[in-house]
């Protein structure tokens, strides 16, 4: 994602130490030694010493790394001199990082002011909010409500721009696939969304809003920090992290502050009294958003699994939650359903039906490994029969053995030169689909027809003035 971003909005965000060190975490191993190696190293350095790092054995694992850093415009190769550069703004703002006591710190702009912050509420109650407003997105997206509450209006408008809802409320294959990944994607799959629905001219705007999300990564969690130091851009985001449960915005004299209620004190037809009381709200960030910098294996925890698999392909959930049957009704067919079980089997109709709404059997299987019953990860065994893993592949791989192109099919030619011609014609402008040479017939794409017409008006044109 921020390979799309392109070379000037990286260079502007590239000024932010917090975002450098996001960056920095998410790099290969090696990428990070070579990163490392050079940061202290102003002058250029010769591309062949920098290959004489590695071992043989990691020849791959080297191209891999330098071309990752070349991409994100960290490094820099000058092809005529064969010499490496690193950026400047990066090696000047993770410098900046390693040397400060403390990134939490540094990224609160009340302590840089001096003012002290304040302890909002416990960690149980913070988690609860993050949970229950994540939880709310969710069951909303798959048709049912969670306690009785929906997301907020803005919310659900969000969810319709980054393409996970449609606008008559129904879910994507987009949000299909968002539902059946991890926590910590569907954050990013929020925070990206968000981001790329900016419009390229609000390069301010986009940079302000990127560098905001990282910066809240390195906050301290529990502890509330002024909204009064953000921008009218970031105050807006913060209305929108609080619905998503990224943040928790806080009044001291009246408790938590719902992202509508918030809204309506920044906005421009405020009173003053709802002005001043907006100066008085604060913000938190929650286990949610403190995860966004980290990587999604230092986020792995033992979840409450509830799903059974046999070798028979049935399968047993012990679950009553609405969503986590509502998923299970996605990938199987479901046979029975009682107050805190439901038992089904996995069909090929059932894979079938995943698949068309945009799941893979990756993203199936993965499902069913994340959500299994203690028991069975107890074992050590695979908590997924590998007969049912491999079919469900296998149903997959069915579906991929037809490949759908429309195109033209050219079969009447004069002569046997007339084909070849065209032949060649149509495999050097990588135009031809397939071919039957014995028969004299090709099948070329609807845009390489046009070419292929003119190609032969031209031959016509060159035959009748010889």
């Amino acid at each position: 994602w921020l390979r799309s971003l392109g070379g000037a909005m990286l260079r502007d965000l590239y000024g932010d130490e917090f975002t450098c060190v996001t960056i920095f975490r998410s790099l290969p191993p090696l990428a990070k030694q070579y990163v490392m190696r050079l940061l202290f190293c102003p002058q250029q350095l010769p591309v062949k010493l920098l290959n004489a790092f590695p071992r043989a054995a990691a020849h791959k694992q080297h191209k891999a790394a330098i071309r990752r850093l070349v991409q994100l415009g960290i490094f820099t190769i000058d092809a005529d001199a064969m010499m490496l550069s690193q950026n400047a703004a990066f090696r000047a703002s993770l410098r900046k990082a390693l040397a400060s006591a403390s990134l939490a710190d540094d990224a609160d702009g009340d302590v840089a002011a001096g003012a002290a912050v304040e302890p909002l509420l416990d960690a149980d109650v913070l988690r609860q909010h993050a949970d229950a407003r994540w939880n709310t997105i969710l069951h909303w997206m798959v048709g049912c409500a969670y306690r009785d509450e929906t997301p907020s209006e803005d919310m659900k408008q969000m969810l319709i721009d980054i393409g996970l809802m449609s606008s008559v409320d129904q879910i994507t294959s987009r949000g299909f696939q968002f539902l059946f990944q991890g926590t910590h994607a569907q954050a990013w799959a929020f925070v990206i969304g968000y981001v790329n629905s900016l419009d390229e001219h609000q390069r301010l705007e986009r940079q302000q809003v990127t560098t905001f999300l990282f910066r809240l990564s390195f906050l301290k969690p529990g502890v509330s920090y002024a909204t009064r130091a953000l921008t009218d851009v970031q105050r807006t985001l913060v209305a929108r992290l609080h619905d998503m449960g990224l943040v928790a915005l806080h009044d001291a004299r009246a408790g938590l502050v719902s992202g509508d209620e918030y809204r309506r004190m920044i906005d421009e037809s405020a009173s003053k009294r709802q002005r001043d009381r907006a100066l008085r709200v604060r913000y938190a960030p929650t286990h949610l958003a403190v995860n966004l910098s980290s990587t999604p294996q230092a986020l792995l925890r033992k979840r409450e699994g509830f799903i059974i698999v046999e070798t028979t392909f049935k399968v047993y959930a012990f679950t009553a939650s609405p969503l986590q049957v509502r998923m299970l009704d996605m990938i199987i067919r479901m046979d029975y359903r009682m107050p805190n079980m439901v038992a089904g089997k996995i069909t090929k109709e059932s894979v079938r039906e995943a698949l068309k709404r945009g799941l893979t059997s990756k993203e199936i299987i993965g499902f069913l490994e994340l959500y299994a019953h203690p028991k069975l990860s107890s074992r050590g065994a695979a908590v997924v029969p590998s007969n049912v893993a491999s079919q469900i592949t296998l149903w997959e791989q069915e579906r991929q053995r037809f490949v759908f192109t429309p195109g033209k099919l050219i079969s009447h030619f004069a002569n046997e030169q007339e084909f070849a011609q065209l032949y060649r014609f149509c495999d050097k402008h990588n135009i031809l689909v397939w071919s039957d040479t014995k028969k004299r017939r090709l099948f070329v794409s609807n845009s390489g027809f046009i070419k292929v017409s003119l190609f032969r008006a031209k031959q016509k044109q060159h035959q009748a003035s010889q």
